[in-house]
């Protein structure tokens, strides 16, 4: 085993760029109890000022916290029906 071995980003064994499940409201979700993608009772709804993943998402992902958001697809076409993709979702930051 070489313990000094160089290792390999996430991003290097991917080739792709990160992904952000964070984004901008649309109009038509301006003033509208639920724009995100969390569960029903998750408090983010409420605290976080710009909307994780969507309401009417198709593809599931998690948070670092392992919280469920539901996502779209993206323009990579990195979400799949099939268990052969790994993709992690960025760390909340807190206040």
């Amino acid at each position: 085993m070489n313990l000094g071995r160089e290792r390999q980003t996430v991003r290097e064994l991917s080739n792709q760029p990160r992904y952000n499940s964070y984004r901008n409201l649309t109009k038509q979700e301006s003033g509208q109890t639920f724009v995100s993608g969390f569960p029903k009772d998750d408090s983010r709804h409420k605290k976080l000022k710009v909307p994780y993943g969507f309401v009417d998402g198709t593809f599931i992902g998690f948070m670092d916290d392992n919280t469920p958001v539901r996502l779209k697809q993206e323009v990579n076409n990195r979400h799949s029906d099939f268990p052969n993709r790994v993709w992690f979702s960025p760390r909340l930051q807190k206040h």
